[in-house]
C-alpha cells in the first residue's frame, strides 16, 4: 500500500495560526515581535499526518491479517467438513454397491431356483403323462381280468354253494364238540379262577408280612443308629473329659522364684541311661529346636541312676547345642551321669528333698594285665572328662572334689538333698511347686506292682523269685567300644545280663 502524505496534506486548506500582535506597552521597555514560520507549521502537520496515516496502515495490517487467519480456519474447516462428507459419501457408495451387489446376488440365485422349479414341473409333467397312460394299459387289463374272474365266479359260487351245504352240516357238527369244550372249559376257568384268588390271598398275606417285617426293621435300625450315635456322643464326651482343650502358651521364663512350669516341650529322663537313651532324648531335643528355637524345653528327671558314658556325654552336647534353653529338673533323685547333667545343665531346678549324688565312675574290665591297664588309662580320661567341668563349676580341683566325696561317705557316694546341693552349685535352684501343664490326657497307665519276698523263705529260692520278678530293663546292655558306666548301683539292682 503506498501512502502519499503531503498530497494528502495539501488537498485541504490549511489553517495556519497567525501570529497576534502580542507587542504591548506593559512597560518602558522594548519587547520582540514573535513571527511565526508558516512553512514550519506545514511541516509539523504533514508530520503528525504521516505518523497518523502509519498507524491507521498498521491497524488496518492488524485487521487484515486477522482476517486472513479467519479465513484460513473457515477454509481448513471447510476442507475438514469436506472430507468428512466425502468418507460418508465413500462409506455410503460402499454400502450401496454391497446392497447392490447382494441384490443382484439374490436375483441371480432367484433366477437358477426359479429355471429349476421349471425344469422340475416339466419333469414332473412328463412323468404324470407316462403314469397316465400305463394305468390305461393297466384299467384295460384288469377290466379283462374282471370279466375272466366274473365266469370263474359265477362257476365257483355254483361249487361253493354245494361246498357251503356240506359245510353247514359239518358245521353243526362241529358247533356241538365246541359246546361240549366250552363247557369243559368254562369248568376248568372256574376252578383256575378260584386257584388264582387263592394264590392272590396269599400273595397279599406275604407282602403285608414283608412290609410288617420291613416296618420292623427300619424301626431296629433306626433305633440302633440312635443308639449307636448315643455312644458316640459318649465316646466323644469321655474323650473330652480325658484330654484338655487349652491352648499351649511357652513362657520365656518359666520359673518365677518357686514355681517351675513345665510345658507339653517336655523329655522324661527315668531308669538307667543305656544304648538308645541318647537317641530317645537328642531326638526330642532337636524336634523341639526345629519346632521353635526360641521357647524353653525340659528333661524331667524322676528318678535316674546314671548309665552309660557316651549316652550320657551326647545328652550334655546337644543340651549345649540346643537353641532353646534346656531345663533340667529332678524330682526325687539323680545319680552319677544324671547328677552330671543336672549340674552341668544351664538352668537346673529340684525339690528340696530330692537326692543328688555323685561318685566316681563305676565299671569293670576283663583281659590281661596290659588290656586292663589300657582299658584304665581311658577311664581315667573319661572320669576327668565328666567330672572336671563339676569341679570348676564347684571352684574346686577334681582331686579335692574325690577326696570330699569319701570324706561324705566312705563309699565314695558323696549325695545331698537338694537344699543343700545348691549350695555346692550342683543345682541353680530350688522349686517349691512342679506345675506339669503338658499332661493334657487322663493317664491310663496301671500302678506298679511291689515285688513281694514271703518271710522264712530258703535265701536262694527268694533271689529266684527276686530274679524272676525283675522287669527286663534292669538287665542293661554290656557297654559299647570305649565305653563305661557311670551308674550308681549299690544294691546290685541293674546288672548285666551276663553276670
Amino acid at each position: 500500500m503506498k501512502h502519499f502524505p503531503l498530497v494528502v496534506a495539501l488537498a485541504f486548506p490549511i489553517t495556519l495560526p497567525y501570529a497576534e500582535d502580542t507587542t504591548e506597552q506593559t512597560d518602558t521597555t522594548d519587547t520582540a515581535s514573535i513571527n511565526v514560520d508558516p512553512l514550519e507549521a506545514l511541516r509539523d502537520e504533514i508530520e503528525q499526518l504521516s505518523t497518523e496515516s502509519r498507524l491507521r496502515e498498521l491497524q488496518l495490517k492488524e485487521e487484515f491479517a486477522d482476517k486472513i487467519v479467519e479465513t484460513q480456519r473457515l477454509k481448513i474447516e471447510a476442507d475438514h467438513q469436506r472430507a468428512e462428507a466425502q468418507a460418508e459419501l465413500a462409506e455410503m457408495q460402499k454400502e450401496r454397491q454391497a446392497i447392490e451387489a447382494e441384490l443382484s446376488l439374490n436375483a441371480s440365485k432367484t433366477k437358477m431356483e426359479l429355471a429349476e422349479l421349471e425344469a422340475k414341473n416339466k419333469r414332473l409333467e412328463l412323468e404324470i403323462d407316462a403314469l397316465k397312460n400305463e394305468s390305461q394299459l393297466a384299467i384295460a387289463e384288469i377290466r379283462a381280468e374282471a370279466e375272466v374272474l366274473a365266469a370263474k365266479h359265477h362257476l365257483g359260487e355254483e361249487k361253493a354253494k354245494a361246498e357251503l351245504a356240506a359245510m353247514a352240516i359239518q358245521h353243526k357238527k362241529l358247533m356241538a364238540e365246541v359246546e361240549m369244550i366250552n363247557v369243559a372249559n368254562n369248568r376248568q376257568e372256574a376252578e383256575l379262577k378260584s386257584d388264582q384268588l387263592e394264590i392272590q390271598s396269599e400273595a397279599l398275606r406275604l407282602d403285608l408280612r414283608r412290609k410288617e417285617l420291613l416296618a420292623a426293621n427300619d424301626a431296629s435300625n433306626l433305633e440302633l443308629t440312635q443308639l449307636k450315635r448315643q455312644l458316640e456322643i459318649r465316646e466323644q464326651a469321655a474323650k473330652l473329659r480325658d484330654s484338655l482343650d487349652i491352648e499351649e502358651s511357652y513362657e520365656a521364663t518359666p520359673f518365677d522364684g518357686s514355681t517351675l512350669t513345665v510345658s507339653d516341650r517336655r523329655i522324661a529322663l527315668n531308669g538307667p541311661i543305656i544304648r538308645g537313651t541318647a537317641d530317645f532324648v537328642t531326638e526330642r531335643i532337636h524336634f523341639f529346636n526345629n519346632q521353635d528355637s526360641e521357647a524353653p524345653l525340659f528333661i524331667v528327671i524322676d528318678t535316674c541312676p546314671g548309665g552309660s558314658v557316651m549316652e550320657g556325654y551326647r545328652i550334655l552336647k546337644a543340651m549345649e547345642a540346643s537353641d532353646a534353653p534346656v531345663h533340667v529338673v529332678v524330682k526325687s533323685f539323680a545319680a552319677s551321669m544324671a547328677a552330671v547333667i543336672l549340674t552341668m545343665a544351664e538352668h537346673s531346678y529340684a525339690f528340696p528333698n530330692a537326692v543328688i549324688l555323685h561318685h566316681q565312675p563305676f565299671s569293670f574290665s576283663v583281659g590281661n594285665l596290659t588290656q586292663q591297664n589300657e582299658q584304665m588309662e581311658i577311664f581315667n580320661q573319661w572320669a576327668e572328662r565328666l567330672h572336671q567341668p563339676v569341679a570348676d563349676k564347684m571352684g574346686v580341683s577334681l582331686e579335692d572334689f574325690y577326696t570330699q566325696m569319701y570324706e561324705n561317705n566312705s563309699d565314695g557316694d558323696w549325695q545331698e538333698f537338694a537344699d543343700v546341693a545348691q549350695e555346692l552349685k550342683w543345682v541353680d535352684n530350688i522349686i517349691e511347686e512342679l506345675r506339669e501343664e503338658g499332661i493334657r490326657r487322663r493317664p491310663g497307665s496301671e500302678a506298679p506292682q511291689p515285688f513281694i519276698i514271703f518271710a522264712g523263705t530258703d535265701a536262694d529260692t527268694a533271689a529266684a523269685q527276686v530274679k524272676s520278678q525283675v522287669p527286663q530293663n534292669a538287665y542293661i546292655p554290656t557297654p559299647g567300644p570305649f565305653d563305661f558306666y557311670f551308674l550308681y548301683n549299690r544294691n546290685g539292682f541293674y546288672r548285666w545280663p551276663s553276670l
